[in-house]
């Protein structure tokens, strides 16, 4: 029985330099793996998306061109079939349209978290930056208004909204000159060293990267609440879809098995 060549180094015939090559457990293995299928996810997600719009889109173009054309038509049951038929067509446009809010809504939340982290890593590897600590500063104060008018998430709102005002509470305003961390009361020496245009620190790095970190675990919350009306958003278009095409097709299929051919 040949000997497997897994994780070993293997030459060619042709005199090429040596390769070594990859146990196959190793394709999926690490959060590599999680981070592929979720980008596929998305991309399919995004695809299905697209595709119900456009269709939907398209049928109700044509109804309503076809509508528009055939005064002869008659105004009994077809018309109501007709409309509640537009009627479910243009629901699921307009979850389509939603669902892409939606889905931007989370990519930013993503970006956002990204940012924190960056922020906040840097901020506690030096020890404190006046820089890194504008980048949360700001961060927090966006987060602060994240949202404001939305209601399917309220409770994921206030968490962010809470840790956001945390954060911002502990970065003075005037970050641009370094200050002095406080440890007691100040001295009129102390005063005198930090000048008109500075002022002393209340807080640690500590606390600094401890309230950043609940400002990152609050947004990931939201966005794991916000993925899941991402297929609430879904779902709704895809049976708004297929009830407004079936109440179409249902129109002329009745008329011509019962009317047209009894008459």
């Amino acid at each position: 029985m040949p000997e497997s060549t897994v994780g070993k180094t293997v030459n060619d015939s042709e005199g090429r330099p040596p390769k070594r090559t990859a146990p196959r457990w190793s394709v999926d293995a690490g959060e590599g793996a999680f981070s592929r299928l979720q980008e596929r996810t998305q991309t399919q997600l995004g695809f299905i998306n697209n595709l119900l719009v456009t269709l939907a889109i398209g049928l109700l173009a044509f109804e309503v061109n076809a509508s528009a054309n055939s005064p002869g038509l008659d105004r009994g049951w077809r018309e109501v079939v007709l409309l509640l038929g537009l009627a479910g067509l243009a629901l699921s446009v307009l979850a389509g349209l939603r669902l892409a809010f939606n889905r931007l809504a989370s990519h930013r939340i993503t970006t956002r978290v990204a940012r924190v982290r960056e922020l906040r890593d840097r901020y506690r590897s030096q020890k404190g930056g006046s820089y890194e600590l504008r980048g949360l500063r700001r961060q927090a104060l966006s987060s602060k208004t994240w949202a404001w008018w939305t209601h399917s998430k309220e409770t994921q709102k206030q968490a962010v909204h809470t840790a956001a005002v945390n954060l911002a509470k502990l970065i003075p305003e005037n970050t641009a000159k370094p200050t002095v961390e406080r440890t007691g009361p100040i001295a009129d020496s102390t005063k005198a060293t930090l000048g008109d245009g500075q002022q002393p620190a209340t807080h640690s790095v500590p606390e600094i990267t401890d309230a950043a970190n609940q400002l990152i675990d609050a947004l990931r919350s939201w966005y794991e609440r916000a993925d899941d009306w991402t297929w609430v958003w879904l779902r709704l278009q895809t049976w708004c879809f297929i009830a407004g095409g079936l109440l179409l097709l249902a129109g002329p299929v009745i008329y011509y098995v019962f009317e047209h051919r009894a008459s």
